[in-house]
């Protein structure tokens, strides 16, 4: 299992907290990390938006921040 968190490019607000973290190099929109992830070898995976409504497409436009939680098969 593999849980990450990163920014969320789709609100305007998140680009500020984005680059003045000189960490940081490429924002990967939640779509595209999932697929990265199922590329790696995940069987399946979701998207949640942490302190969000539970509606995902109300949340990928407000909330600055995105997990990714994907599984291997055992």
């Amino acid at each position: 299992m593999l849980i990450a968190e990163t920014v969320n490019p789709e609100p305007v607000q998140s680009f500020k907290a984005f680059w003045i973290d000189p960490t940081h190099e490429t924002l990967l929109y939640p779509d595209v990390l999932l697929t990265l992830c199922r590329l790696a070898g995940f069987d399946r995976g979701r998207v949640l938006f942490p302190g969000g409504t539970g509606v995902p497409s109300s949340d990928r436009r407000t909330r600055p921040a995105y997990s990714v939680i994907v599984e291997k098969r055992a």
